[in-house]
């Protein structure tokens, strides 16, 4: 069994004196932390003015959109879920590979050493594409759950078109839509071949688009998954406005309310946003144990608004944080999270029930941690190795919680010396240890040279359905529904 010692380093942890201890870990394990522990490792770093932090845990993103920062900009869900939710359908295995491999290694260069994927691309070989990208978070080192996203039913089926009374047809993207039959095994397959023991940093979930875009008889069948396998459930609940209203067209109800009824809630299940939630979803999210998962930069990009993480929070519901994908962020930085999230809810409610600094970085390790449902998030014996190694040479050594709000509000990632997942230095003096950056990077940019090439079929997309889309999203705006999440005029 390999073993290694940290000598020396200032380990920040939500119970620890944050003072200088050495760290064993013996396998993938932290055995033991004290002063001056004497043990003959087989490697020993002297982490002497460094700082050791829990590893940072990004709990939402899209593997699909890794390549493709800056690709568009003033669009909100809707319209961009036409010009860039299917970005997947046109990559290869090699180049889901790519991207992926790319978007952990910017993760794991600043901090993060534990991703919940939930890659969409189009719901045929789901398997094989899955595994794509399982290789390549492997290959790179970053622990990681994988949540593919799966739907049966257009696109289009999931926004409010019903609200608008002239309106004659439903608009449909009509791409090709597999049948639940289909979805179902090939979903029985990914997960038969990926169960829980298969690799130490490896999960696989079910991870459809949310409950707006699926039928109720797919619904049902991902709860008999998750059952059978012991699985968990990941996906997007109540982002915008206009899903709140889809929803409750579809559901006769509260999604929330509906998920309820037919067994979708537990702590296993974990949803993305919830910026539209209201004090009853709050309440029924928090007896069933589940998790929301808090992505403040893409709410902000997409203008669907401000989560109300202060009211979760209150109510004992688990928030851990999200950076979302690389067109709804343009950055897989955590510690840009923690910022924003440590800044956006101080613009509402009294300022004594503010989120900070404090806040956002345990609701990144410790919330990460529950869904991920493994021994991580913490410096403690017992504990799983992930953790991130800072040098001072621009953090200035000051108390506990004063460290923390310099942490989020400070960094950038610029500081990380080294990372260890699972036991493993994957990151060394700021550089990988486990993959040639400079030839992974060489083939992204050749993907995004092809795709580009191709942009025109997406805007042709997104300007066949635009005077819709701008319809629909007019009357949602105006409808009244008794609160709002969006900083009016």
């Amino acid at each position: 069994m390999k073993t290694l010692l940290i000598k020396n380093g200032y380990l920040l942890d939500s119970e620890l004196t944050f003072g200088q201890a050495d760290l064993l870990i013996e396998g993938d394990t932290i055995t033991q932390i004290a002063s001056n522990i004497q043990f003959d490792a087989d490697m020993t770093i002297n982490a002497k003015n460094k700082v050791i932090i829990p590893g940072l845990i990004n709990a939402h993103s899209h593997s699909t959109q890794a390549l493709f920062k800056g690709m568009d900009d003033n669009l909100p869900l809707e319209p961009w879920l036409i010009f860039d939710a299917f970005s997947g359908n046109e990559l290869s295995p090699r180049d889901l590979y790519v991207a992926a491999a790319i978007g952990a290694i910017e993760l794991l260069k600043t901090g993060t050493t534990a991703i919940l994927d939930n890659p969409g691309f189009a719901p045929f070989n789901i398997v094989s594409k899955t595994e794509a990208i399982i290789n390549a978070y492997i290959d790179v080192g970053i622990r990681s759950i994988v949540a593919p996203i799966t739907d049966d039913q257009d696109v289009f089926l999931g926004f409010p078109f019903h609200i608008l009374p002239d309106l004659k047809t439903q608009p449909r993207l009509n791409t090709p839509i597999p049948s639940i039959n289909e979805l179902e095994s090939q979903l029985r397959e990914l997960l038969k071949k990926w169960p829980k023991n298969r690799h130490p940093r490896v999960n696989v979930f079910i991870g459809p688009m949310g409950p707006g875009y699926s039928t109720k008889e797919f619904l049902n069948k991902i709860v008999e998954l998750s059952n059978d396998f012991d699985t968990g459930i990941h996906t997007h609940l109540l982002e915008t406005k206009a899903e709140l209203i889809a929803g409750w067209n579809k559901f006769s109800e509260s999604p929330v309310k509906y998920l309820e009824n037919i067994g979708w809630l537990s702590p296993k299940a974990s949803f993305a946003h919830g910026v539209w939630l209201n004090n009853e979803d709050f309440d029924i999210l928090a007896e069933h144990e589940c998790s929301i998962v808090h992505n403040p930069i893409s709410n902000l990009k997409l203008g669907s608004g401000i989560a109300p993480v202060q009211t979760m929070k209150s109510r004992k519901l688990n928030v851990a944080l999200g950076a979302d994908d690389a067109s709804a962020n343009d950055s897989a930085n955590m510690f840009d999270v923690m910022k924003f999230s440590g800044l956006i809810h101080k613009l509402y409610g009294p300022y004594k029930k503010w989120l900070g600094g404090f806040d956002a970085f345990w609701m990144c390790v410790k919330g990460g941690a529950k869904i991920f449902n493994k021994k991580i998030g913490y410096l403690r014996s017992g504990y799983l190795a992930d953790l991130t190694i800072l040098n001072t040479n621009s953090l200035f050594m000051m108390p506990k919680e004063n460290f923390i709000n310099q942490l989020v509000f400070s960094e950038n990632g610029s500081s990380v010396d080294t990372v260890i997942v699972n036991g493993d230095i994957v990151v060394e003096g700021g550089k990988m240890t486990t993959v040639n950056e400079a030839e992974l990077r060489y083939e992204a940019q050749e993907i995004i040279h092809r795709t580009y090439k191709e942009i025109g079929i997406r805007v042709r997309a997104l300007k066949k359905y635009e005077n819709e889309l701008e319809k629909m999203l007019k009357v949602v705006k105006d409808c009244p529904i008794g609160f709002s999440r969006l900083v009016e005029n």
